[in-house]
């Protein structure tokens, strides 16, 4: 009786210990994580390479917490489905918190900040929202700057003719192929394409901070962990870091 005890406090024990520190107790687990790779700069494809600002924070994040992962590359919109079916355990794609994401997802703490802007060729003027009425304007499918113009276009009574895109890459070549006038996406996508460019330039409109998020599947039993992780990163520079590496520092 008495050897007996000593092992269900043995195993108690161990229980504890492994739900206390969390990831730390399945070092051997591998997490499986959604990705676009139409995304520059947060996560695209170089020299037959998965690379980002998104890639170098997930990379950062599991060595943080000591478990591996493994990229699963899909279009944007096929990222809900595949949480939802337990195709992947979470996604990073600089997601925006919305009440209506909010009923079938859990978010992370923001681990970046951008703005919404109107990206258009130089022979364009464009330095306010007024300036977009009834131009050709394109929008990325799910991205919450599609939900803030259309808003703010609704909410200042301003006509567009909108188109919707997969990526922003879309948009960008339908603005050089003169297709479209404007595409509105967040600064950061909106710099790489302006240095690729010199065509290009982008107006920053005012109040459009957009905290990018790690989505999970509803009640991801590590979540805490991996805001953890993101305030740790934030601590010790690495995220400022990694932002410098990928983001213009203006």
């Amino acid at each position: 009786m008495y050897k007996f005890c000593h092992v269900i406090i043995f195993i108690v024990a161990i229980y504890i210990n492994s739900q206390t520190y969390g990831i730390d107790a399945n070092q051997n687990r591998t997490l499986i994580i959604g990705i676009d790779t139409e995304y520059p700069p947060f996560s695209f494809i170089e020299k037959n390479e998965i690379v980002g600002f998104d890639i170098d924070i997930i990379k950062s994040i599991s060595e943080e917490k000591k478990f591996s992962i493994k990229l699963f590359d899909t279009e944007f919109r096929s990222i809900f489905p595949s949480l939802l079916s337990n195709k992947i355990d979470m996604a990073i794609s600089c997601f925006p918190e919305t009440k209506e994401r909010r009923k079938n997802f859990d978010f992370s703490k923001p681990y970046y900040i951008t703005n919404v802007v109107a990206i258009f060729e130089n022979n364009k003027k464009i330095n306010s929202i007024e300036d977009l009425r009834n131009k050709r304007i394109s929008t990325t499918l799910g991205a919450l700057s599609e939900t803030f113009i259309l808003e703010e276009l609704k909410k200042n009574n301003i006509n567009i003719k909108h188109t919707i895109f997969n990526n922003s890459m879309q948009s960008i070549k339908a603005i050089e192929n003169n297709s479209q006038d404007i595409a509105i996406m967040d600064k950061s996508i909106a710099t790489v394409f302006k240095k690729q460019n010199k065509n290009l330039s982008y107006f920053k409109f005012p109040n459009t901070e957009i905290g990018c998020r790690i989505l999970f599947k509803k009640n991801f039993q590590l979540i805490n962990e991996i805001n953890n992780a993101i305030d740790i990163l934030i601590e010790n520079k690495k995220m400022k870091q990694i932002e410098e590496k990928w983001f213009d520092k203006n």
